[in-house]
């Protein structure tokens, strides 16, 4: 069932869709091989936001609302990594 969700919207194609999160993050890696890669905490909302990435360049960005309520916001191609590099006052990317 989940497939069926996600099938024919392509990474490149930002539509939303929502599922479950368990299901949302099984459905992306299992059609598009994404898989986490980076998660960080909404300020104001108090979301989590997890961008979704394949080797092949691919990736995705899902907003994650209580209580497990996953919604697809923005994907595309060409997902570069680079590492955070310690600073002084903290963390810069």
């Amino acid at each position: 069932m989940t497939a069926a969700l996600l099938a024919g919207v392509a990474p490149a194609q930002a539509q939303l869709v929502c599922l479950d999160h368990v299901d949302m993050a099984a459905a992306l890696e299992s059609q598009y091989n994404e898989t986490v890669v980076a998660v960080g905490i909404t300020t104001k909302e108090k979301n989590m936001l997890e961008v979704f990435a394949a080797p092949s360049g691919s990736w995705t960005i899902v907003i994650t609302k209580p209580p497990d309520y996953a919604c697809i916001v923005a994907s595309g191609q060409g997902m570069q990594l680079f590492p955070i590099r310690p600073t002084k006052t903290g963390f810069q990317t």
